[in-house]
């Protein structure tokens, strides 16, 4: 048994290496080039069939709601104003939005990547959600890649998993940089249209410095320039807030 647990691990930790599986060891500088194997299951959560196409059906209307209420200025300030003498927090966020609806260009045109968590009540038997994550919707990427080693290892060890389980109850793959490409297409038209003073056009990925999910992301910058050719550039906050400018008369944001 020793050794069959150590073959799987090794072959986990292969695989996670094959397809790219994997986060950066270290936010330091100086061991920012090793990377190893992110976090992973062996085995997939089981949930009900019935909650987990329930949570599909309800989330474009979900979507709706969080696009109406971003665009909805007014209300998130009525809402958050009164949080701002104990929290900082929520008074820059606003500082924030007032400097921008002060400015004579305003984007028209939103790309939300959203990403909902769940838990599953079993008491009540109810789908809960924990968080709808607007900004930090990373592992689009890596999740796929988690259902891909998963379906591996049942081909490989069937044995393993319980004896009625089928491939056709794992959750299907979500194609996520497929999609996720295409929507950013879509906006670089949309925005070459409004902007058609830009001239080079670029995805700016804004992350943290020593960002270690670095495998999680440039996927998504691969496919958005060998399909449609739409290059990006890499920038921290810091970087971003140091160079980024817009232009007073069209409007157009350079890095």
């Amino acid at each position: 048994m020793k050794a069959l647990t150590k073959n799987i691990l090794q072959e986990v930790v292969d695989f996670c290496g094959v397809t790219g599986l994997m986060l950066k060891e270290s936010k330091e500088p100086a061991d920012y080039h090793r990377s190893i194997a992110a976090p992973v299951s062996l085995f997939p959560c089981c949930i009900p069939e019935p909650y987990f196409h329930h949570a599909i059906k309800v989330q474009p209307t979900m979507n709706t709601l969080v696009e109406k209420l971003a665009r909805d200025a007014s209300t998130i300030h009525k809402v958050l104003t009164p949080y701002t003498a104990a929290d900082d927090f929520p008074k820059r966020l606003l500082a924030i939005s007032d400097k921008y609806h002060a400015t004579k260009h305003k984007q028209d045109v939103y790309l939300g990547i959203i990403r909902s968590d769940y838990m599953l009540d079993t008491v009540e038997r109810k789908l809960l959600m924990v968080e709808y994550n607007t900004i930090a919707s990373s592992f689009g990427v890596l999740s796929d890649k988690l259902n891909a080693l998963q379906r591996h290892l049942y081909s490989r060890y069937p044995h393993l998993f319980p004896a009625d389980f089928e491939l056709s109850r794992l959750a299907p793959p979500n194609d996520f940089v497929e999609k996720a490409t295409a929507a950013f297409a879509k906006c670089i038209e949309l925005y070459r249209k409004a902007r058609p003073s830009a001239k080079s056009v670029h995805i700016a990925v804004i992350v943290q410095e020593g960002e270690r999910n670095v495998y999680d992301q440039k996927p998504l910058e691969l496919a958005a320039f060998e399909k449609y050719g739409i290059p990006s550039m890499r920038l921290t906050f810091k970087e971003s807030y140091e160079n980024a400018k817009v232009d007073s008369e069209t409007g157009v944001l350079t890095m």
